[in-house]
């Protein structure tokens, strides 16, 4: 991209008001939830700080540019030209790519932006379903034994999901 990069916005100057002014409840260390401003999904937006930078995210609607509008609209963000508008951080990266998973191994497929992972009894390999994983949310087939199920992915990995 020729674009300029565009600003990152500062958590500690952004970061508490919308806590304040959302009424966010803080669910785990540095992590803020509450309705999402844009859909009013109940407690599927989230914000955080990471390394000093503001981070959202709403795990239904997974609209960024609309909630940055709302933020902005709520005065809860500047006002900005169109072409010098910061950017806001956002997990929206697919899971895959953020955990390096080869989806050339096989064990693992997409569906749309679901990552559909083959789950395995891990001492005799027997198939036992699936777990689902969206950037929000991990669902396992149901009815599925956990316990003693996983599936190895990549070559020569201590991973297990």
């Amino acid at each position: 991209m020729s674009q300029k990069t565009s600003e990152i916005l500062s958590w500690q100057e952004y970061g508490p008001e919308i806590i304040k002014a959302l009424n966010l409840k803080q669910t785990t260390k540095g992590e803020w939830h509450g309705p999402c401003p844009e859909c009013g999904g109940t407690d599927r937006f989230w914000i955080n700080e990471f390394k000093g930078e503001l981070y959202t995210h709403c795990r239904q609607c997974h609209d960024f540019t609309a909630i940055k509008d709302k933020l902005r609209d709520a005065r809860l963000l500047p006002e900005w030209p169109p072409e010098n508008q910061p950017k806001i951080s956002a997990s929206i990266e697919p899971y895959h790519v953020r955990k390096g998973i080869d989806l050339n191994l096989g064990e693992c497929s997409l569906s749309g932006e679901q990552l559909i992972v083959q789950i395995k009894d891990i001492i005799t390999g027997e198939e036992r379903g699936t777990q689902t994983i969206t950037n929000g949310s991990k669902l396992f087939s149901k009815g599925m034994a956990k316990e003693g199920s996983g599936t190895f992915v990549g070559p020569h990995t201590s991973t297990l999901l």
